[in-house]
This record gives structure tokens, sequence and C-alpha cells, in this order.
């Protein structure tokens, strides 16, 4: 099958970062783009497009440590990076040696070379970017001594070895690799089989002397110039490893895909010695085998996702966060965590943490911020994105603060009942129920979420019926009377928790549920009549006037009943389309007009 675009311009990319990795120059350049694309021409991923293997190499450098020069720009700075490491009596000798060349010399006309060379012996200022920089490994002019060597045709002269490596039981194969240099033998990071086969082309390429079989065989890279040193390199296959049930692992951990999950922090190995893997969360998105392994992909904190084993997951923990005495906000331990140690770096007014649990005062327009382990209720229960917790006219309690830069304090305002207007930037605009002191003007002040939290019932609302507790959707008593329930009301508002109550007339508090119990033989009461907004009433009554001006007050008259098919037919070419679920009101509307002498 044909391989598209974009998976041969991948494959051709991926081909270009193992040649840079294999050669220990972690370095990319157009002249190496340019040569495996030429050598793999005739090939399927060679036709790819050489735009987009540049956009895809840049995309993956950094993950894969590679450094990229393709600009001239790039190739600028990265000559005057290896100047920079150059005694002044080797730049200058570069220089005589240039000149000396004369126009057969091809550095004279390498534009870039001869700007860093000018720039580095005049009498400029070093730029600051120079200090502390690492040099790249390789040369990035051509020496006149080199030119006929790499012009020469290298022959691959083990082709026996290579068909062996590219058989199709090589895909599921690894390799363990050692690097043998002076009598010192060092271990590298192990190599998978479906990439020795390009591997060992590319070293045959450069000129390396490959010995062996397929199940053990070496790399001689003595002697041979442009090469990583003289060091050879021993690949020995590993043995095969038993089939991992993965859906069993994945059951075991009591994880599922989509699941947000923790990863721990972890040392890993890389080329230039061990580094440290901060732990982050994200979601699980897979599960499979590498290298005997049972490994995880995990969305990454800045886009790129990671691939930890799936014994370093575990459900993400949670911290509450309260700003201000407002209403708690469910976060991750690890950011909760996070924000404890900027804390104590930063330094702040004053702080106290014990057990998890700290209190921390700004001294600036963060104000206080109170952050403590979540409970299992409060874990959970179901938190809804900010912009989605309240909708136009929820009636919400107002808990705002001030910030006073002269004393670099918060301080908290009385609380009052408002009514949510919408939501703009991040915050909704809500208006007070209760007129301003004037007694005419009704403020309207942009909240933050922690500064709201919803009305909740009053003890007039328990209806003077026995109750039955539900806790998490099961039945655990029945017949709770009233007046505890009551008592309870009464509690959650002093303390301030929220609760509210839903459509049954039940009583929510977190996981619990007081539901009112009806008399037996009784019918479920009727729902309460929708109160419509006066936004909604002057829409369906311009809509009624539509109707009747297409129906009774035509030429000549049709009379039609107001369905829902017979106005949705009548609405569809508005330009605001009128919801359905307004089509009673504007029956309403239409009925008030009937009924008129």
């Amino acid at each position: 099958m044909a391989l598209s675009a974009l998976d041969r311009a991948q494959h051709m990319a991926q081909q270009i970062l193992i040649f840079a990795r294999l050669h220990n120059h972690h370095v990319v350049t157009v002249d190496e783009v340019e040569a495996v694309m030429s050598r793999d021409a005739d090939t399927e991923q060679g036709k790819a497009n050489r735009t987009t293997v540049r956009r895809i190499i840049r995309q993956r450098a950094e993950i894969e440590r590679v450094r990229v020069i393709f600009t001239r720009e790039e190739r600028y700075w990265a000559i005057r990076e290896q100047l920079h490491h150059m005694t002044a009596d080797q730049v200058a000798a570069l220089a005589d040696s240039i000149a000396d060349g004369g126009d057969d010399d091809p550095r004279g006309w390498d534009k870039e070379l001869v700007d860093a060379i000018g720039a580095h012996r005049s009498n400029r200022p070093t730029p600051a970017r120079l200090y502390g920089c690492t040099p790249v490994s390789i040369r990035l002019w051509k020496d006149p001594a080199t030119v006929a060597v790499e012009e020469t045709p290298a022959v691959d002269p083990y082709p026996a070895l290579y068909r062996s490596l590219s058989a199709a039981d090589m895909t599921s194969a690894v390799y363990d690799v050692t690097a043998s240099q002076d009598g010192v033998k060092r271990h590298c990071p192990p190599q998978p089989g479906k990439r020795l086969a390009l591997a060992v082309a590319i070293k045959h390429g450069a000129g390396a002397r490959v010995e062996g079989t397929a199940e053990l065989f070496t790399v001689d890279w003595r002697g041979v110039q442009k090469g990583p040193g003289d060091i050879v390199f021993t690949f020995r296959r590993r043995a095969a490893v038993p089939s991992v049930d993965v859906e069993a692992a994945r059951e075991a951990s009591g994880l599922s895909v989509g699941d947000l999950v923790e990863v721990s922090g972890h040392k890993v190995e890389t080329d230039k010695g061990w580094d440290y893997v901060p732990a982050w969360y994200g979601h699980l998105r897979d599960v499979w085998v590498s290298d005997g392994q049972i490994v995880a992909r995990v969305d990454g904190p800045e886009g790129e996702p990671g691939v930890p084993l799936l014994s370093d997951l575990r459900p993400v923990r949670w911290h509450m966060r309260t700003v201000n005495g407002g209403t708690p906000e469910r976060i991750p331990s690890l950011d909760a965590l996070r924000e404890i140690n900027n804390a104590m770096s930063w330094g702040v007014r004053e702080m106290s943490e014990s057990a998890g649990t700290a209190r921390i005062d700004y001294g600036d327009v963060r104000g206080e911020v109170w952050l403590r382990p979540a409970t299992s209720a409060e874990i959970a229960t179901e938190q809804k994105p900010e912009r989605e917790r309240y909708a136009e006219g929820d009636r919400v309690i107002v808990r705002g603060t001030f910030y006073r830069h002269e004393t670099r304090r918060t301080y908290v305002l009385d609380e009052y009942e408002g009514t949510v207007t919408q939501w703009v930037a991040g915050h909704y605009n809500v208006r007070a129920v209760e007129p301003d002191e004037d007694g005419v003007t009704y403020g309207v002040r942009p909240c933050a979420v922690s500064e709201l939290r919803p009305v909740p019932p009053t003890v007039d609302d328990v209806v003077d019926v026995p109750h039955d507790l539900y806790l998490s959707g099961n039945l655990r008593h029945e017949g709770v009377p009233a007046d505890q329930v009551r008592r309870v009301v009464k509690n959650l508002r002093f303390k301030r928790a929220p609760f509210h109550r839903d459509a049954e007339g039940a009583i929510v508090v977190e996981t619990r549920r007081y539901v009112p119990q009806r008399p037996a033989g009784n019918p479920e009461p009727a729902p309460a009549p929708r109160e419509w907004s006066e936004k909604d009433v002057r829409r369906a009554r311009g809509f009624a006037a539509k109707w009747r001006a297409e129906t009774v007050c035509a030429e000549p008259p049709v009379r039609r009943e107001p369905t829902d098919e017979a106005l949705a037919e009548c609405f569809p070419h508005t330009v605001r389309p009128l919801d359905a679920e307004l089509y009673p009101l504007v029956r309403q509307e239409l009925a008030g007009w009937d009924a008129r002498p």
C-alpha cells in the first residue's frame, strides 16, 4: 500500500534524525538532509517533500535532543560558537589558510564563514549569547583536504548481513549496545531491531567496518574520518521476552484509558548522563509493551505526550483551594504542592504548612489562599468548568473582596444576593437583587467564580414530611424527620457549605440527598409552571405577531393550528430562529389575542 505524503515525510525525517544520533554529533544540517534524501531517491520515503521533512525535523528536534541548522542565520551563529571556543592563533591560521587558497578554496565562497571570522576578529564586543554556549561537534565548513575523500562513494561489503538485518523477524527484536574506546567500555541505550537495518546502511555509507551475524555484530569506526571517534560498537540481540497481557495489567492497576493520572518523578538515562523528569499529570491515552515492560502514553504538561511505565502511574490526587475564604476550588495535588513550593521559594508575607494543609498570605492582589486535601465526598462531586457553573438568571450569593494598595491587604465585603447576567472574559457579571443606598440603582459587579456560591435553600424550603436519606445513590435511612432535615439545613447555612434543592424538592449535600416521601396512593405532584423572563416574553410576542400576519391577517386568510410543526415551518428563515422551548409561550400569546373582543 502506497504511503501518504505525510507518512513519507515522517519516515524520511525519522531516518535523518537516526543518522544524526548514530554519528553522535546530534546535529542536522541542510547537507545531511539532501544527502539522505538523494541516497533514498528511488524509495517510497525518498519522494517526500523536502519542506515538509524539514518542518517535521524542526518540530521533533527538542524531543530527539538534536540541533537543527537549516537557515543561514542558524549556521552563522553555529560557526560563531565554534570560533568562540578556538584560540586567537587557530582563528588567525584558519583565515590565512582561506586567503592562501584563493578562488579554488570553497571556504572563500562561504559567506557565513567569512562573515563569522570577520565579526570574531573585529573590535566588536562579544555577544552575550556566546557566553556559556556549547558548540556543535562537527565542522560546519568544507576542508579542501577532505573534499576528495568525501566525494569517494563508499561500498557496502556486507550485503548478506544487511539482508539478514532487514528480515521481518527484526521488527520485534531489541539490541543491547556497548561502546569500547581505549579499553573503556560503556553501555548505551538499547536500540530496536526495526532501526538496525537503516543504521547499518548509514554506517556502511560513512565508511564503518561491520562484522558478524545478525545475532552479534560489531561496527568499527577506527580510522574513519568524520566518524564519532576510535570507537567500536557491539550489538547483541536480546533473548525473546515472554508475552504480556496488557489489558490484564491495565485492569490490575485500576486505571482506564481516558482517566486523569499522575506520573511520579523518575530518572532517565540520556546520552549526556542521568536526568530527572519531574512529576506531572495528564490523561491516559494508550498502553502497550516495549522492551518487555508495560508502558503508557500520557498527555504531557507542554502538549507533548510522555511514555512512562504503567507502574509509575496512579490516580490523580486532589486538593481544595480557597481564596480569601470564598468558594473552594478542586485542583490536582501536584498544582497545590507546586504552589506551596513556589511560595516558600519566592517569599510571601506569611505562610504556614502542616500535613498537606497550607495557608499562604501573598500580601498582594492574590490575597490569602488556603490549600487542604480534598475529602472523598468532594472528589466524587462533579465540578463543571467555570463558565458552565452558572446560567443567566441564576441567584447567587456574592462574597466580594477589595484590595487596598496602601496597606497591601485584601478586605472581604459584606455578602449580598445577586442575579447572574452574563459570562465575560473569565468572570461573571452579577446584578444586585436589593437596590443600592439611593434605592433606585442596582449595581452590576464583575465577580470571580471563587466569590460566588448558589443561593442555599432555607428551612422553609424543607417539605413537612419524612425524608429518605440516599448516600451516593443508595438508600441508607428511611423516615428521617423533617425537623432533623431543617437542623441540617440550618447548620449548613451557618457553615456557608455549598448545597442546593433539586427539582424533586430534595436537599442535596455533596453525595447525600434528603428526598421527601410521598404518601401511598398519591400521584406525583404536577411540575410548577415555568417562569418566563421578560426577554422571552418579548420574543414570543413578536413571533406571535409574525404568525398572525402570515395566517389570520393574510390575503386571503389562512386558518391553521399553531402546532410545533406549523410554527417550525413559519419561522425557519428568520435571522434568529425561535427556540422550540418557547413555542408554548407563543401559543399563549396567540390565545390572548384570540380572546380579545
